[in-house]
């Protein structure tokens, strides 16, 4: 892994989720998909790693003012409250029922995301290490 070839290829067949890989939160949301994806569907990626910088410049979003989640399908890119939206409905069950909330507007959403965004460090902490420790999850991480 580690080129834009590739992750348009992952976007290809799969969902990719881009986070920020120092956030705890963060890394505690994807050890959660990452037990609730048995089909493996999601690829993740830290917006620290050079390679998914250098693809959200090359789609047009400036990467040096994004610490919002990401999530990137074969078709669109969503941001902050859609991204969040848009991966519950992707992991199916009940969890697809979040998907409802895409009701309420979005500059209500992304308010409340932003809130706890500005706040997650504080609340919830930074971690050393990411997801990619794990090596039997190791395929599912885009290579910095």
């Amino acid at each position: 892994m580690g080129t834009i070839n590739q992750i348009e290829l992952y976007r290809k067949t799969n969902g990719i989720v881009l986070y920020d890989g120092p956030c705890k939160l963060c890394n505690d949301a994807v050890s959660f998909l990452l037990k609730r994806d048995a089909q493996a569907y999601f690829i993740f990626g830290s917006l620290h790693c050079k390679v998914v910088q250098n693809f959200l410049k090359e789609k047009g979003i400036d990467s040096s003012k994004t610490d919002s989640l990401v999530f990137v399908t074969a078709t669109d890119i969503w941001m902050r409250s859609n991204a969040v939206l848009h991966i519950c409905t992707a992991l199916k069950g009940t969890w697809s029922l979040f998907g409802v909330f895409r009701y309420i507007p979005e500059s209500i959403r992304d308010f409340l995301y932003d809130f706890i965004a500005k706040n997650r460090y504080q609340w919830f902490g930074k971690t050393d290490s990411c997801k990619t420790s794990k090596p039997f999850f190791k395929e599912r991480f885009i290579d910095c």
